[in-house]
């Protein structure tokens, strides 16, 4: 980023030296990587079913 361009930040009030630039993929990983684990577990289980009939 250049010098000068704006970002949103997040900090603790009460800590404002541990504030962090608020990014996309820092909120929204750790939601998304369970959600993919749990597709994934989705599709084995839908395996079995058809499988076992």
């Amino acid at each position: 980023m250049a010098t000068g361009t704006r970002v949103d930040v997040r900090h603790d009030p009460l800590r404002p030296e541990r504030a962090v630039v608020d990014r996309f993929a820092d909120r929204w990983f750790a939601a998304a990587g369970i959600v993919g684990l749990g597709l994934i577990a989705f599709i084995v289980g839908l395996m079995f079913v058809t499988l076992a009939r």
